[in-house]
């Protein structure tokens, strides 16, 4: 009878390889959901603050967009160039005429979280 004794660091090892190459893509595409997600919510507190307070920023729900910055990095909330997106500053923060309406850091509070369990998650994986 023999016995046989080898080493399954080769498997690890190809199991770490594969997830290190899947890694980025996946770190994208969860960057990306975010700031898509985040801006959805945002444009939703703003729409609701448009039916609160008349018609006065119809045009400033529709001006919330989502822009990438790099593979890792986007922006969203009103584009200056749509719009009320221009008035961003006023309706965020408040003005004589209206009070602040707060839709970036409402959106901010929520997407937050979800965000670093996501990273969390994705972490997870790729030493599981």
């Amino acid at each position: 009878m023999r016995v046989s004794v080898r080493s399954t660091i080769g498997d690890l090892a190809d199991d770490r390889r594969d997830k290190s190459r899947a890694f980025p893509k996946r770190l994208a595409e969860t960057v990306r959901h975010n700031a898509h997600e985040g801006n959805r919510l945002a444009r939703g507190f703003a729409s609701e603050q448009h039916t609160m307070f008349g018609d006065e920023d119809i045009e400033y729900p529709p001006s919330f967009t989502v822009e990438r910055k790099g593979r890792f990095e986007y922006e969203y909330g009103p584009d200056a160039a749509i719009g009320d997106g221009s008035q961003a500053s006023g309706y965020e923060f408040g003005s004589i005429n209206s009070p602040p309406h707060f839709d970036l850091a409402r959106s901010v509070d929520v997407i937050g979280p979800e965000y670093v369990n996501d990273i969390e998650d994705l972490l997870r994986w790729m030493f599981q």
